[in-house]
């Protein structure tokens, strides 16, 4: 995942770091009560560590003297470092936690952007190695990840995050039509045929012009050919070509 991240706000580290130490002058007097450190979060920044990043983050977000303006950037930092650093589900703690308190901030945008890709990448990590997910977490996950996407683009019109995450939008929406036909398939492999031409006809409806909507029209040929009807079943399938397939 770290190559294929956005090369988005490396400037801003040094931005960031500048600001802590800005703010360490600023505040009282070190060793004086109330005193905010922000050291160690300007050292797991500097040594590009998730971990050590989160944990002195967390530990800043319980110090009503900790700045918001630098608590809002540093939640984007953090969660831009967990990303690039694989670790999916800190990122989109770090990005949400940054939209329940900074919802209005200039940046808003930008939260979405990284709780999307956070929930996009985790999405991606289900299918590795060619590995089949069990069809209700991999649409849980695709879901999830959609939605962030989707309310980047509805809220934010003037994005220019919205081109980024048109083509992860293409690819949610075909894993989404794939995991709903997995299920009707092992719905159809068990013998429920009712379920089966119902999710595959849900595919057919709201999933049009993917892949999976080609395979959900062979899907329900075969629903038809075992109920009896070879004749819709033969209408079906001359309409299956003219739709995209997947391999």
């Amino acid at each position: 995942m770290k190559s294929s991240l956005p090369n988005l706000f490396l400037p801003f580290v040094a931005l960031l770091v500048m600001s802590l130490v800005l703010t360490g002058c600023a505040s009282v007097p070190r060793g004086e009560p109330g005193e905010v450190d922000y050291s160690p979060l300007e050292r797991a920044l500097n040594e590009q560590d998730c971990e050590a990043a989160t944990q002195a983050l967390e530990g800043l977000a319980d110090h009503q003297a900790a700045r918001a303006a630098v608590m809002a950037d540093a939640r984007l930092e953090v969660a831009y470092l967990c990303l690039s650093d694989g670790a999916f589900d800190a990122a989109w703690e770090q990005s949400m936690a940054f939209l329940r308190a900074f919802g209005d901030h200039p940046h808003a945008d930008y939260g979405y952007y990284l709780a999307g890709l956070s929930r996009f990448a985790a999405w991606q990590a289900l299918h590795e190695g060619g590995q089949v997910p069990d069809p209700d977490q991999d649409s849980a996950a695709a879901r999830e990840a959609f939605a962030l996407f989707r309310d980047l683009v509805r809220q934010f019109p003037e994005s220019g995050y919205r081109d980024e995450v048109a083509p992860h939008l293409m690819e949610l929406r075909e894993g989404l039509a794939q995991a709903e036909l997995r299920i009707a398939r092992a719905r159809f492999e068990q013998g429920d045929h009712q379920q089966a031409m119902a999710r595959a006809e849900y595919v057919n409806e709201h999933f049009r012009a993917t892949r999976a909507q080609g395979q959900a029209l062979l899907l329900m040929a075969d629903v038809l050919e075992a109920r009896g009807d070879e004749a819709g079943a033969d209408r079906l399938r001359r309409r299956a070509p003219d739709i995209p397939q997947g391999d």
